[in-house]
């Protein structure tokens, strides 16, 4: 008969070999998209329309696109810095940087962004697999209270105008998050959170988290309203801000976000306005759409990722020589016997 521990370990293998192959199955088609999106944007005189649109776009134009993206990453490590507070405070320095490197790292497949920052808040912080797991649950909530309110207020936009839209977000955020504290509450509830009820019952910490998640999703948006006037697109600020929330969901696609997002953008767009201009032109233009707004991210994300990256590996070589220097003291003053 088989040991119970040898079967949960087989099954802990196979699921892991499973989603292994998922990721690599999403990465190959992701490449596929992105393939599919360069030849439709580019196409004839594509590269061309598109660097003459680049070319004469105002300065200030540009400028908001790149800033709505370090917006939203700064937004983003914050989020992970204010809800581990409650129960373990962290640098946020590190946080951020870990943050940034995973950012760098989510454009490769087999979750290596998700595997580097389990990996160094391990190594530096001691930061265990069920803290671990309870911190990603504590930021997964506040993202899809997030994410729910903005797209609840969004359509109600040319009714109720911004400042409408502006407070359904702050009441379905402040009603979320009162239910959010209400629920860890009860037991049966907080039996299944695998620890994360003493970061979601903190209202402080949890609504910071919530309202810097729209925050992120608001520079998402933002970003694609750029894009969109740059291009010359025939967008209306709230479809550009629309495709722009679509793009946030579609970056969590658990099988890989490189090429999904783009082409679930030129996709969606091409759909909504079909029949306004020629297949192929509406093709073009919203291939160039998709494409432009995630290298205005690139831009940003690239270069401060590898920053990061220096930064964390610094770190954990600190890290390794403050415990080796700790465990050569604790020797040293140890009584001999």
């Amino acid at each position: 008969m088989t040991p119970p521990s040898a079967d949960r370990t087989d099954s802990a293998t196979k699921r892991r070999l499973r989603d292994a192959i998922l990721q690599l199955i999403g990465f190959g088609l992701g490449i596929l998209f992105i393939i599919w999106c360069f030849r439709r944007a580019f196409s004839g005189d594509g590269f061309v329309s598109v660097a003459d649109h680049v070319g004469a776009a105002p300065t200030w134009l540009i400028v908001a696109a790149l800033l709505s993206t370090l917006v939203s990453v700064v937004a983003n490590g914050l989020i992970f810095w204010c809800t581990i507070q409650p129960v373990r405070p962290l640098r946020l320095v590190d946080v951020q940087a870990v943050n940034l490197l995973a950012s760098l790292l989510n454009y490769a497949p087999f979750r290596i962004g998700l595997v580097a920052r389990i990996a160094f808040h391990w190594r530096v912080d001691r930061i265990g697999p069920a803290l671990m797991t309870a911190w990603l649950i504590t930021a997964l909530l506040s993202l899809c209270v997030a994410f729910v309110a903005v797209a609840l207020a969004m359509p109600l936009a040319p009714k109720i105008g911004l400042p409408g839209v502006f407070l359904v977000i702050t009441a379905t955020c402040i009603v979320a998050t009162w239910l959010v504290r209400k629920a860890v509450a009860i037991e049966s509830v907080r039996s299944r959170l695998r620890g994360a009820h003493a970061m979601l019952g903190e209202v402080r910490s949890f609504g910071l988290a919530v309202a810097l998640r729209v925050v992120d999703i608001v520079a998402f948006t933002a970003r694609m309203t750029c894009v969109a006037a740059i291009l010359n697109s025939p967008l209306t600020v709230g479809q550009a801000a629309m495709l722009g929330l679509a793009a946030f969901a579609l970056t969590m696609n658990p099988i890989g976000r490189f090429g999904f997002r783009e082409a679930g953008v030129a996709w969606l767009a091409s759909n909504v306005f079909k029949g306004t201009l020629s297949e192929q032109d509406l093709g073009q233009a919203f291939a160039q759409l998709a494409l432009v707004d995630s290298a205005a991210e690139a831009a940003v994300t690239i270069p401060l990722g590898a920053l990061a990256a220096l930064w964390c590996w610094r770190r954990t070589q600190r890290g390794d020589q403050a415990r080796a220097s700790s465990v050569t003291t604790s020797d040293a003053e140890a009584p001999s016997k």
